[in-house]
């Protein structure tokens, strides 16, 4: 009786659930499987995968038309590329070492280690139809089509969901979150909450987007938003270090109040009355002046920003773009780390598998490179993973086919049972040795249309088992990229993006500089300290490690805030020409610390700023923690309060 209830209430909903979101995927797959059979030849379906994969990848976004258009010329672009590599071996072996490579580092980010998939997954699979220099065009021809029904499929759904109004509760709950703090609710988590909706709003802003990063719409408000909130963050989590007056907390009142009125009434049309209310307390707050009439001026004049990009139809407009973009490509490259190691991995296995299909020239061996590309993953762990689900699914699904074979002696009735696996198959969850063992049955049941069914079943199995042992070699051997080793890398280059920061204060001091660059790093690092927390949290640790590496978080967190902040005095502030001079000489300092010269620390002073005392302030809390991280650097790498991380 439990277990029939524990079934209704667990398993049967999860069963319908996986139901509905794979139905959909698997009715594109069928439908441009069966045309492609129909109208051309059973051998080019391969292309229902691939355009499959991208309907499944994009179809629950909500991107626009010019980005479905996009995708669908990128497929076709791809599938051209493939078809080069039939004119001779040597091109496919060539292009298969540069093209993931190039894929990879242009369309992964450790923020999104999946974005290379679907466009590697093309290039890999349309090589498999085992086409001839002659049919290139014809494929091409079939290519078009396909991503022309993929990107009309997308596009309903899309004209559907934009159809709603963008939803920004995320922003509310931040508005509610500040207001609980100001009304003095001591004791409640009000900084955690902002914690949680800063992540949440950096993401939304980083959603859809890789190497460069256009801000569209509802992710410039999303950035602005967010910033917003870290500002707040940052102001309460020393807030009890200062004593204020009765004045303050009347402001202090006022301003939750307006924060709690503007939750309500914040819209995508109009906020021209929030952004008068908030430019008259602007006023008000310059009274007063104190750490919460600084906090509280910044504070609204962000918020204005915020508010007037809500209402934005276009993005404003970047200086110098193509400088812009330059900056956020070798930025991201060197942020990147993990995707060049993996890019080198998977163009090795992709050669690897590429040479030994030529080699071998058999029946089916295009099984090889196929379970080869699902099987290497960007983390070993996972990669280890797949292969046990990969190996215990494909003997189950070989079993199922066989049994099949037997069920249904002709055609119709293993397409049907070709259908239903499908079905299954993307109505599993991916990487899982369900998913592995009805894609077995349904490669199976059509491979047995051309071969005997033990034919298919032993040549599914061995070129398994060689894929296996290629991916195996590869990620144990050539460019590991363990958790472990991805986390100390991610580590490394949180701190180093300080250097970054410093580099854009020093160009604020001199020049109107582009904040767009500046937007793009905090975002970057946003995405990386929530990776790094997540690790902290997932890995079995001593409470020591884990206190220490928080403490490492918080100050690098802290520091990240200081100097936004820092260049936004400075671009928006009147300094004298001799305190810009002080300012540069520290900016100096501060990057020969990040780069570990001992001399530094003899002749970097804190700047006075005389009309600014909160850009001086700023300045002496950076240089504390910057001193403070870097004893926290050296405990760890000596291994005293955590795992050993190479400078």
């Amino acid at each position: 009786m439990k277990s029939e209830v524990n079934f209704k209430k667990t398993v049967l909903p999860k069963l319908k659930s996986n139901l509905k979101s794979g139905m959909p995927v698997a009715a594109c797959y069928l439908i441009l499987f069966y045309l492609i059979m129909v109208l051309a030849d059973i051998k080019f379906t391969f292309l229902a995968t691939v355009n499959a994969a991208a309907f499944s990848t994009y179809y629950k976004k909500n991107i626009g038309v010019l980005k479905i258009a996009g995708i669908a010329v990128s497929q076709v672009a791809i599938s051209a590329l493939a078809g080069l590599c039939t004119v001779h071996i040597a091109v496919r072996l060539v292009l298969n070492v540069v093209f993931p490579f190039v894929w990879v580092c242009l369309h992964s980010s450790p923020f999104d280690k999946q974005g290379y998939f679907v466009g590697a997954m093309t290039f890999v699979f349309v090589q498999l139809m085992r086409i001839t220099p002659g049919e290139v065009g014809y494929m091409v021809i079939v290519s078009c089509c396909t991503s022309a029904l993929t990107a009309a499929a997308i596009i309903i759904i899309v004209l559907i969901r934009r159809s709603r109004k963008p939803d920004y509760s995320v922003i509310r709950s931040g508005l509610l979150a500040v207001a609980a703090r100001l009304e003095n609710a001591r004791g409640k988590p009000a900084e955690d909450d902002l914690f949680s909706v800063d992540e949440r709003l950096y993401r939304l802003s980083y959603d859809g987007n890789y190497v460069v990063h256009p801000f569209r719409g509802m992710e410039n408000a999303y950035c602005s938003f967010a910033l917003l909130f870290q500002r707040a963050a940052y102001y309460f989590s020393d807030e009890a270090l200062y004593k204020e007056s009765a004045q303050v907390d009347e402001l202090k009142l006022k301003l939750a109040a307006f924060l709690r009125k503007a939750e309500q009434q914040i819209n995508l049309e109009n906020n021209d009355a929030l952004i008068a209310e908030a430019s008259a307390m602007v006023k008000e707050a310059d009274a007063l002046k104190g750490r919460f009439g600084t906090f509280c001026r910044n504070f609204l004049r962000l918020f204005v920003i915020a508010l007037g990009d809500l209402t934005k139809k276009k993005p404003p407009r970047r200086g110098n773009p193509l400088k812009s973009y330059a900056s956020e490509f070798f930025n991201h490259i060197k942020l990147n780390t993990f995707g060049l190691r993996f890019a080198g991995r998977l163009s090795l296995v992709s050669f690897s598998c590429f040479l030994i299909m030529f080699l071998l020239d058999s029946e089916h061996c295009y099984w090889i490179p196929l379970n080869a590309f699902l099987l290497v993953r960007p983390s070993y762990e996972e990669s280890v993973s797949r292969m046990r689900a990969r190996m215990i699914g494909s003997i189950a699904g070989c079993l199922i086919a066989y049994g099949a074979y037997a069920l249904f002696p002709n055609t119709i009735g293993l397409y049907i049972f070709f259908s239903v696996m499908i079905i299954l198959t993307y109505s599993s969850s991916a990487g899982k040795w369900p998913q592995s063992l009805f894609a077995t049955a349904s490669g199976v049941s059509i491979a047995s249309l051309s071969l005997g069914n033990t034919s298919a079943v032993e040549y599914r199995l061995l070129y398994l088992a060689i894929a296996v042992a290629i991916v195996f070699v590869a990620n144990k051997f050539f460019f590991p990229s363990t958790r472990q080793r991805e986390f100390r890398s991610n580590l490394r280059s949180l701190f180093n993006m300080q250097k970054v920061y410093i580099t854009i204060l020093q160009s604020a001091l001199v020049r109107t500089t582009d904040l767009g660059v500046l937007r793009h790093n905090l975002i970057n690092f946003q995405m990386l300290r929530t990776q790094i927390r997540d690790h902290i949290s997932e890995t079995s640790r001593t409470a020591a490690q884990t206190v220490a590496y928080k403490s490492l978080l918080f100050l690098l967190w802290r520091m990240a805030a200081e100097a936004e902040q820092m260049i936004m005095f400075v671009q928006s502030e009147h300094l004298t020409d001799v305190e810009r001079a002080r300012f540069a000489k520290y900016a100096r300092g501060v990057l020969d610390i990040l780069s570990d010269r001992a001399a530094a620390e003899s002749y970097v002073a804190v700047p006075e700023v005389k009309d600014s005392p909160m850009l001086t302030d700023l300045a002496e809390r950076y240089l504390a923690n910057l001193r403070r991280i870097k004893t926290e650097f050296k405990e760890l790498r000596r291994g005293k309060k955590g795992s050993k991380i190479k400078s």
